[in-house]
């Protein structure tokens, strides 16, 4: 999946859409000359929610479901799936003591002078794993946007610009109970999988990226790299629907696989 921070503001997006059954919202990805890259979907209903890129380079699809506290992400390319479950964030955990009770066994077999650069570099590594550099966000305007009153914000990581968003203020929001509990499920989803990192649990902290979802929802994202924007999000329109139950099912034909297979 191209960006977890752009699959978590579709489904706040989601939260704004006032209807009984189901909804479908669009979100156009393009290149700074205007060039399409994907059209990508988002279905949600009955507490489900189901993420569908486009991308031509990165055919998968993401579901979840927040009744039963489960993730399943779908590789149409090389036609395999995997679920994710709460109960595997504790099967995480205990693979990540392991590696670490390997890692220190390994060290102190070491010659004296080894045994010092190795920790001296293992420690260094899981400092930057445990703190990552964040983006910090700076208000440098405001501007209407399809129908919504947004702030825009700049965002800095390490000195230099990765990001603007058009942020609109959730006071705008009227929300259906549903949707609401589908969004705090993701939220507590993610959360519970940041604790059972453990040391490791920064890392999904600065992905999630709450300090604006505090502020708002985007409407608009902007990505830069080495100071140029090289992609453009956009939400091009939300329909409401009564959507097939099969579309938060696995598809047929496709081989499961272990998510920490590979540890």
């Amino acid at each position: 999946m191209h960006n977890l921070k752009t699959v978590i503001a579709l489904m706040i997006l989601f939260l704004t859409v006032n209807i009984f059954a189901g909804g479908v919202i669009k979100v156009k990805s393009t290149n700074p000359d205007g060039s399409a890259i994907s059209e990508d979907i988002m279905y949600v209903q009955n507490g489900k929610i189901r993420f569908e890129s486009n991308d031509p380079d990165d055919k998968t699809i993401t579901i979840f479901d927040t009744q039963n506290g489960k993730m399943i992400n779908i590789d149409l390319t090389d036609n395999t799936y995997m679920i994710i479950t709460k109960d595997d964030f504790e099967k995480f955990a205990k693979k990540i003591a392991e590696v670490k009770k390997q890692q220190e066994k390994m060290i102190s077999q070491l010659p004296e002078e080894q045994r010092a650069m190795m920790k001296q570099m293992l420690d260094k590594q899981m400092a930057q794993m445990k703190n990552p550099p964040k983006t910090e966000y700076n208000k440098k305007g405001s501007e209407r946007l399809n129908g919504y009153d947004c702030d825009i914000y700049e965002g800095i990581k390490k000195g230099e610009k990765v990001e603007e968003l058009w942020v609109a203020s959730w006071d705008e929001l009227k929300f259906k109970d549903e949707y609401v509990k589908v969004f705090e499920g993701i939220k507590d989803f993610f959360m519970d999988m940041a604790a059972n990192m453990g040391e490791l649990g920064g890392m999904m902290e600065n992905e999630f990226d709450t300090e604006i979802f505090d502020k708002g929802f985007p409407v608009k994202t902007i990505e830069y790299e080495n100071g140029q924007p090289v992609r453009i999000e956009i939400i091009e329109e939300v329909t409401d629907s009564n959507l097939s139950p099969a579309l938060f099912e696995i598809p047929e034909g496709l081989t499961k696989t272990d998510p920490f297979e590979d540890m």
